[in-house]
């Protein structure tokens, strides 16, 4: 996706303090690069699995504290049980994925029901 839209490619990691630090191999590059641009850099959080937010909602906090703007989350699988994509939602972002899966007694099965956005 990075190399068709033409974007970074940029991982956050968790610190032995337990804070996301944001990474990437041409870091020195990415900085320099968005420090000359006159708008604020927009992202997207791509993660493989939304199901409680709070990695994600981590994630977005260090690129807004780096002076990103958030644009959307895309995830791989959604899970509609659990508080993720509210989570996002309520922050302003909009949640963008192909596989809904919903939680029920007899296990994980696609969500039948269209979720409701905040």
């Amino acid at each position: 996706m990075a190399d068709l839209r033409g974007a970074f490619v940029v991982q956050a990691e968790r610190q032995p303090s337990g804070h996301m630090h944001l990474t990437a191999p041409d870091w020195p590059q990415i900085s320099d690069e968005l420090r000359d641009q006159a708008r604020p850099a927009r992202a997207v959080l791509f993660t493989p699995q939304l199901q409680s937010g709070l990695s994600e909602l981590e994630v977005m906090l260090a690129a807004t504290h780096q002076g990103w703007t958030m644009r959307a989350v895309a995830a791989g699988v959604a899970h509609t049980n659990d508080a993720g994509r509210v989570r996002m939602e309520l922050q302003g972002l909009p949640v963008v994925t192909p596989v809904l899966l919903a939680d029920t007694p007899t296990g994980l099965v696609f969500e039948r029901r269209f979720p409701q956005t905040a």
